[in-house]
């Protein structure tokens, strides 16, 4: 484990792993750096790494921008470029956090995932749009997703599967070429709250078992 360092201005590209990993590591300070074209992760921080501050990073053309693993929670990710990554830009995984200002477009896959239980993290003002799917919610409850711009990505906008208790405010998820805002499988008791799901082939679409949500303007 590593704490309190400043990890800042520096070029982490290019690499056959991954730019700048922290590994059980908490309370340290990411900003301004580069960590682009590596083969696997752009900036990794994985096993219960928590109270890190993410800032002004890029993360672009790596097979995942930002990923952060395994009880890797309390960190703040701000203001970050996790764009044209060839799998995802942001994904996290059994993890809450904080994402605020970011920018996960133009990749191949998916914008935003959250899955296998990430709860409580709260996405807001992100920009999530050009990528294949925008922002993806799978098993993962009590999130707050407020006022992002989910929009021209080739499925869908937003897409809770299996996740329940997550809160949608003043999102929107325009102009995406299949749905807008898809709840399925099991999704339940999500409070949908002035969202725009609008210029998409389909606006809001609930299936498979989703019950007791609701959903106003």
């Amino acid at each position: 484990s590593s704490s309190y360092n400043n990890i800042t201005d520096n070029n982490a590209s290019l690499n056959t792993q991954y730019g700048i990993w922290l590994d059980s590591s908490s309370n340290n300070n990411l900003k301004n750096n580069n960590a682009s074209s590596n083969s696997n992760v752009g900036i990794y921080v994985r096993i219960s790494s928590s109270y890190n501050i993410l800032t002004n990073n890029t993360a672009t053309s790596n097979n995942n921008g930002i990923y952060l693993y395994q009880s890797s929670s309390y960190n703040t990710l701000t203001n970050n470029n996790a764009s044209s990554n060839t799998n995802r830009g942001i994904y996290i995984q059994s993890s809450y956090n904080n994402l605020i200002n970011n920018t996960a477009s133009w990749n191949t896959d998916y914008g935003i995932w959250l899955s296998s239980s990430s709860s409580y993290n709260n996405l807001t003002k992100n920009t999530i749009s050009n990528n294949n799917n925008g922002t993806y919610l799978e098993s993962s409850n009590n999130n707050t997703i407020a006022n992002n711009t989910i929009s021209w990505n080739t499925d869908y906008g937003m897409y809770l599967n299996s996740s329940s208790n997550n809160t949608l405010t003043d999102n929107k998820a325009s102009w995406n070429n299949n749905y807008g805002i898809i709840l399925g499988s099991s999704s339940n008791y999500n409070n949908l709250t002035k969202n725009t799901a609008s210029n998409n082939s389909n606006g809001i679409l609930l299936y498979s078992s989703s019950n007791d949500n609701t959903i106003i303007n």
